[in-house]
């Protein structure tokens, strides 16, 4: 297996195996940090998921070419965590608007 295609194949997996389930524990938990129900934090994960998960596939390609392009070490370290941090503040603004979505239902 090919270097591309081993970075491809990990990438991929990753994105729809690990993905779905931190954003399934993530969008309740912070539900229930700010004090929502069991019910509205269930719809703020009803809300959020698809266009999350379809904006975290962002990941594929940056993973892609982290590791079969950006050589190893703190470039690939530097890589990440500047991507890293457009995706939290992402997730941020995603769950504010979320969270006054249903709050907004639950009125």
């Amino acid at each position: 297996m090919s270097l591309m295609s081993a970075s491809v194949t990990k990438s991929v997996f990753g994105q729809f195996t690990a993905s779905p389930l931190y954003l399934c524990l993530f969008y309740p938990m912070l539900g229930i940090l700010e004090g929502k129900t069991i019910d509205q934090s269930i719809e703020k994960l009803r809300i959020a998921f698809v266009p999350t998960f379809v904006t975290g596939l962002l990941w594929i390609p940056v993973s892609i070419v982290n590791f079969s392009i950006i050589p190893p070490g703190i470039p690939r370290m530097v890589t990440i965590n500047v991507v890293g941090i457009f995706w939290q503040t992402y997730l941020s603004f995603e769950n504010k608007k979320v969270a006054d979505r249903v709050s907004e239902l639950s009125i």
